[in-house]
Protein backbone atom coordinates (compact mmCIF):
# COMPACT_ATOMS: atom_id res chain seq x y z
CA UNK A 1 0.00 0.00 0.00
CA UNK A 2 1.08 3.48 -0.84
CA UNK A 3 1.19 5.69 2.25
CA UNK A 4 1.75 9.65 1.96
CA UNK A 5 5.11 11.57 3.95
CA UNK A 6 4.78 14.17 5.13
CA UNK A 7 7.17 16.77 6.93
CA UNK A 8 6.26 21.17 8.51
CA UNK A 9 8.32 23.65 7.58
CA UNK A 10 9.68 25.98 10.26
CA UNK A 11 10.47 29.50 8.57
CA UNK A 12 11.98 30.91 11.64
CA UNK A 13 14.47 27.82 12.10
CA UNK A 14 14.41 27.75 8.10
CA UNK A 15 14.03 23.57 8.12
CA UNK A 16 11.84 20.38 7.98
CA UNK A 17 10.73 18.62 11.02
CA UNK A 18 11.25 14.66 10.68
CA UNK A 19 9.23 12.82 8.59
CA UNK A 20 5.98 11.46 9.40
CA UNK A 21 3.61 8.97 7.65
CA UNK A 22 -0.42 9.37 6.85
CA UNK A 23 -3.04 8.31 4.38
CA UNK A 24 -3.88 11.27 2.61
CA UNK A 25 -3.57 15.53 3.22
CA UNK A 26 -7.33 15.15 5.54
CA UNK A 27 -5.64 12.72 7.76
CA UNK A 28 -2.34 14.56 8.08
CA UNK A 29 -4.29 18.02 8.06
CA UNK A 30 -6.80 16.51 11.36
CA UNK A 31 -3.16 15.18 13.20
CA UNK A 32 -1.54 18.98 12.66
CA UNK A 33 -4.87 20.89 13.88
CA UNK A 34 -5.25 18.96 17.00
CA UNK A 35 -1.49 19.82 17.69
CA UNK A 36 -2.23 23.75 16.21
CA UNK A 37 -5.12 23.92 18.94
CA UNK A 38 -3.36 22.06 21.75
CA UNK A 39 -2.76 24.79 24.74
CA UNK A 40 1.41 24.70 24.81
CA UNK A 41 2.35 22.88 21.67
CA UNK A 42 5.06 24.65 19.52
CA UNK A 43 2.84 25.27 16.90
CA UNK A 44 -0.10 26.50 19.03
CA UNK A 45 2.05 29.52 20.20
CA UNK A 46 3.28 30.17 16.57
CA UNK A 47 0.98 28.63 13.54
CA UNK A 48 2.21 31.16 11.58
CA UNK A 49 6.42 30.15 11.24
CA UNK A 50 5.18 26.47 10.18
CA UNK A 51 3.61 25.14 6.59
CA UNK A 52 2.67 21.77 6.05
CA UNK A 53 4.31 20.07 2.62
CA UNK A 54 3.62 16.45 1.08
CA UNK A 55 7.04 14.97 0.11
CA UNK A 56 6.03 12.22 -1.38
CA UNK A 57 4.91 8.54 -1.11
CA UNK A 58 6.27 5.29 0.53
CA UNK A 59 5.38 2.25 -0.97
CA UNK A 60 5.39 -0.70 1.74
CA UNK A 61 4.89 -3.74 -0.76
CA UNK A 62 8.09 -2.46 -2.66
CA UNK A 63 9.95 -0.61 -0.18
CA UNK A 64 10.42 2.10 -2.63
CA UNK A 65 10.19 5.71 -2.03
CA UNK A 66 9.14 8.72 -4.69
CA UNK A 67 9.62 11.99 -3.74
CA UNK A 68 7.77 15.25 -5.11
CA UNK A 69 7.88 17.86 -2.29
CA UNK A 70 4.28 19.89 -2.78
CA UNK A 71 3.08 22.48 -0.12
CA UNK A 72 -0.61 21.37 1.51
CA UNK A 73 -1.01 24.15 3.84
CA UNK A 74 0.03 27.25 6.16
CA UNK A 75 -0.70 25.86 9.95
CA UNK A 76 -1.87 28.92 10.81
CA UNK A 77 -5.21 28.39 8.62
CA UNK A 78 -5.88 25.09 11.03
CA UNK A 79 -6.25 27.45 13.83
CA UNK A 80 -10.09 27.76 15.54
CA UNK A 81 -11.01 31.21 16.27
CA UNK A 82 -11.71 31.84 20.20
CA UNK A 83 -14.21 34.62 18.98
CA UNK A 84 -17.59 34.22 19.23
CA UNK A 85 -20.11 33.87 16.62
CA UNK A 86 -20.82 37.03 14.53
CA UNK A 87 -23.92 39.18 15.31
CA UNK A 88 -25.98 38.20 12.15
CA UNK A 89 -25.77 34.71 12.93
CA UNK A 90 -26.95 34.96 16.02
CA UNK A 91 -29.82 37.51 14.74
CA UNK A 92 -30.69 34.37 12.60
CA UNK A 93 -31.04 32.16 15.18
CA UNK A 94 -33.79 34.65 17.33
CA UNK A 95 -35.69 34.92 13.71
CA UNK A 96 -36.04 31.64 13.56
CA UNK A 97 -37.22 31.42 17.21
CA UNK A 98 -39.71 33.56 16.65
CA UNK A 99 -40.98 32.28 13.61
CA UNK A 100 -41.75 28.85 15.41
CA UNK A 101 -43.05 31.39 18.32
CA UNK A 102 -45.80 32.87 15.66
CA UNK A 103 -46.48 29.30 14.26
Amino acid sequence: MKIQVYSVYDSVAELYSQPFYSHSNLTAQRLLQNAVNAEGHNYNANPEDYTLFNLGEFDDNTGVSTSKITKVLDLITLKKSDQPLPQQVDNSLDQIQITKQAN
